[in-house]
């Protein structure tokens, strides 16, 4: 899924940093989603958040900035996960990975589509991460 253009272009402008850390911020303000239902996955669609998330990756995108802090955002953020079983670590090295692979003018599509994919599934399961976190006391 391509973010709506309209949603890009609505954005303000913001620094990379600045994108980076909303992006982030965004994300981890989510709350868990709810189980995955006994209906069809295909009928399920992306709320609004996730919508903002990609189009604020897409921003980055066409503001040209360096991939690499957003990859390293996007593994900071794939490391916290314990409900897919280490899917969303192997997705992040996908990304990395089919990003340096794939032709320029189609690379950035990994990464928004990483980004989109982060917020839908961030947050389900994070006991592992949590526990650490407070031990470790951040």
């Amino acid at each position: 899924m391509q973010p709506e253009p309209e949603r890009v272009v609505a954005l303000p402008f913001r620094t990379q940093d600045e994108l980076l850390e909303e992006i982030q911020d965004l994300i981890g303000s989510l709350p868990a989603g709810e189980r995955l239902p006994g209906a069809n996955l295909g009928t399920l669609r992306c709320t609004d958040e996730v919508k903002q998330a990609a189009a604020m990756a897409q921003q980055y995108a066409n503001c040209g900035y360096a991939p690499e802090p957003l990859i390293t955002t996007l593994g900071k953020i794939a490391c916290r996960d314990n409900f897919t079983e280490m899917h969303a670590y192997k997705h992040h090295q996908a990304t990395y990975e089919e990003l340096y692979a794939t032709r320029p003018s189609l690379r950035w599509h990994h990464l928004v589509a990483a980004v989109q994919a982060a917020a839908i599934s961030h947050g389900r399961t994070q006991e592992i991460y949590e526990y650490a976190a407070g031990m470790l006391h951040f």
